[in-house]
């Protein structure tokens, strides 16, 4: 007989390129992340807003909120040629101008969001609309500016890409001097003047420019297949600083975390750049995007408390992804009791402010372990594992140390631990027990798991409580050299 040992159960953080089960590659998890303790929790549920309550405000679904420094929150509802924005304020929520033309957001594309001192402006694949914030009027953004679908605020100006004239350019308003007037973001008559507007050029390759975004002091322009950096000047009004071989396919996945952006390329890999340069971070599911869909992919950060996640959306096959630096991806989904289904969220802003594909306005919370009472079920699965030896194995005993919540309510957490020893359908689980509401902290010991050469271990939990797997430890003895 072998020595008895010791060994952690692995999952995470991911370690492989996902492609070779048998080699150890780690399987996408469930609705999971990772604390920075290395403790598994489900991932934050969603709960009725503090600014409004959970009730449906345009059964159309929203495809785009903003929470504007004043407090006010507007929303862009799906459904129609002029899209209706609606303003969320004093716990009310009210349609700008009634909903009647023009009103409302033209064009198909999702609404981006540009801030000012006095504007807030919304570009979605046609004319750019503004909503004066002191007034909440709401109508067409004025001087003949370029059809446009992205549009962001530096330098005192506008600037937004050009989807009919030349889509090589980037326009840019004219300057909006003072306080008490916003005249000069109205302006895009290209002009010398230094107040005035104008355009430059993404040039590194002939590509459109599918997107723009900044970071303070850097606007990012992601072409097709190239992404550029211009950077404010005094002579030059923006001037070139870098290019790179990472466009983008899906025009609404930049996301923006501190100074550097995530997004999907034109080729399907999941990228992370900035200034100091560019890199794949998508190895652990690139299998799974280079079969995905890419069309109208959106993206978007949450960060609450111990989670800082980058989320991607796939609206044509209804699959959202997390990812999380330094541990990996998972899977986000909702689940109607006997099924996974699409991820609830349509649109998010300020980290947690959410909007529904059912209408809804609502958050993201830690405290909260459903969404909006229908239960989260998730798991997360280790990859197959065999300890650093091809040797049979046999499993004594399998210690699970997990934390629980003290509330009290009517859908009770459940977990159950299960594995294989090869591709296909796995032994039957275990339930396990987690003591009784109040009992915050369990070790659970389960002993006789049989023998095995590589093992792949799975962790499933649910219910209306915190639950979380803040520990799990395998002890084996190996039977043969």
């Amino acid at each position: 007989m072998g020595k008895r040992q010791q060994a952690p159960i692995k999952f995470a953080p991911q370690q492989s390129s996902g492609q070779e089960s048998l080699a150890g590659a780690q399987p996408i998890s469930m609705n999971v992340f990772i604390d920075q303790a290395g403790a598994i929790r489900k991932r934050p549920g969603l709960r009725a807003s503090s600014l409004i309550s959970s009730d449906v405000i345009d059964a159309n679904g929203f495809s785009g909120l903003h929470l504007c420094l004043n407090g006010d929150v507007y929303m862009v509802a799906e459904g129609s040629a002029e899209r209706p924005i609606w303003r969320i304020k004093g716990g009310a929520a009210s349609k700008l101008g009634g909903g009647v033309a023009p009103a409302g957001l033209r064009g198909t594309g999702r609404p981006v969001f540009a801030e000012t001192e006095m504007l807030l402006v919304i570009a979605g694949g046609d004319l750019m609309q503004k909503v004066e914030l002191l007034t909440t009027n709401s109508n067409r953004l004025g001087g003949n500016p370029p059809v446009a679908s992205h549009v962001i605020a530096q330098s005192q100006r506008l600037l937004a890409n050009d989807l009919v004239v030349d889509k090589t350019k980037i326009r840019y308003s004219g300057q909006a001097q003072g306080t008490l007037t916003y005249a000069g973001n109205e302006d895009w008559t290209v002009s010398a003047a230094s107040t005035a507007s104008g355009f430059l050029t993404a040039e590194a390759r002939p590509d459109p420019v599918n997107a723009i975004g900044e970071n303070t002091n850097t606007m990012f322009a992601f072409g097709q297949t190239t992404l550029q950096l211009f950077t404010p000047d005094p002579t030059f009004r923006w001037a070139p600083t870098g290019a790179m071989e990472a466009g983008t396919g899906a025009p609404y996945s930049p996301t923006k975390s501190e100074q550097v952006y995530y997004w999907i390329d034109d080729i399907h890999r999941a990228q992370q750049g900035g200034e100091q340069g560019v890199k794949t971070i998508s190895g652990p599911i690139q299998k799974t995007l280079d079969d995905i869909d890419i069309t109208g992919a959106f993206g978007y950060r949450v960060f609450l408390g111990p989670l800082d996640a980058v989320v991607f959306t796939f609206p044509a096959s209804g699959q959202t992804f997390a990812y999380q630096e330094g541990v990996g991806w998972s899977q986000w989904s909702g689940w109607d009791g006997s099924a996974y289904t699409r991820f609830a969220v349509s649109c998010l802003d300020s980290y947690k402010l959410a909007g529904t594909h059912d209408g809804r306005l609502c958050e993201l919370s830690m405290d909260a372990f459903d969404d909006l009472g229908t239960p989260i079920r998730a798991y997360i699965q280790s990859g197959f594992q065999d300890h650093g030896s091809p040797s049979v194995k046999d499993c004594s005993r399998v210690i699970l140390t997990l934390k629980r919540g003290q509330t009290t309510s009517d859908d009770i957490p459940v977990a159950q631990l299960k594995w294989r020893d090869q591709p296909g359908p796995w032994e039957e689980p275990i339930l396990i027990d987690l003591g009784q509401t109040g009992d915050t902290y369990a070790v659970v010991d389960l002993p006789g798991l049989g023998t095995y050469r590589q093992r792949e271990w799975c962790f499933e939990f649910t219910g209306s409580e915190e639950l979380a797997l803040v520990g799990a430890v395998e002890e084996f003895e190996t039977t043969e050299s």
